[in-house]
């Protein structure tokens, strides 16, 4: 499983800098240069620290969008920051554009056989799977159920006015390719002995989204045909 231009953005956390300090009344001098430059060399310090600890929201271009968890590179780091685990998309996304709804249509670890080499014989270990910890698994039609599964969460993510989507759901090329598999193999359902003859293996790897705004699918969907 592969998303385009694929890269990870990192953890953002808003913050509040409302503390009020109160100030007594005290008598006005006027200001000398050296005090001056104390007090910008003290301002750029704290802006420098603020930087540090507070990072900026990812952009598109100099157009802000949301900020968004990263959810790191192992299932631990995914775990440990609450990110969500997405079986039948088989990544990881970030709480800011996980949801719920449509997961629950598919069952991919129980009703087919997985297993961990290319030949189809060792079994994999279904527990892990499920748990979102098994880094690769191969199994025999699963591909256009898991393309479904994309097309259905970008338009359930339209349909409840979803502000970002995990990043292979918010990808233009990836659900192009999607619907011209399916189309593919719909096609060649026609075909009496396609479904007995079709020896198709599809390997699926663990993945670690980035949330994508949909607003930046609308501005540059970058579609290709």
């Amino acid at each position: 499983m592969d998303l385009d231009g694929d890269s990870r953005y990192k953890d953002i956390d808003s913050q509040s800098t409302s503390d009020i300090t109160d100030f007594q009344p005290i008598k006005r001098r006027s200001s000398s240069l050296p005090s001056l430059l104390l007090s910008c060399i003290a301002s750029f310090a704290f802006a420098a620290l603020l930087i540090t600890v507070v990072r900026w929201p990812w952009s598109k271009g100099d157009s802000g969008y949301y900020a968004y968890t990263d959810c790191g590179k192992t299932p631990e780091e995914a775990r440990s920051r609450g990110c969500t685990y997405y079986p039948m998309g088989r990544f990881w996304a970030p709480p800011e554009c996980s949801f719920p709804e449509g997961n629950d249509n598919y069952h991919p670890f129980r009703d087919r056989e997985w297993f961990v080499d290319t030949n189809l014989t060792i079994p994999a270990d279904i527990t892990r799977l499920e748990s979102g910890d098994a880094r690769r698994a191969f199994t025999r039609y699963w591909h256009d159920e898991h393309c479904t599964f994309v097309l259905q969460k970008l338009a359930l993510a339209v349909a409840l006015k979803k502000m970002m989507v995990p990043g292979l759901v918010g990808s233009i090329h990836h659900v192009n390719h999607c619907a011209m598999t399916i189309t593919k193999t719909i096609k060649n359902a026609y075909n009496e002995t396609f479904l007995a003859n079709d020896m198709s293996i599809t390997e699926s790897t663990l993945g670690f989204m980035p949330c994508v705004p949909l607003k930046s699918l609308m501005d540059n969907p970058g579609y290709e045909n």
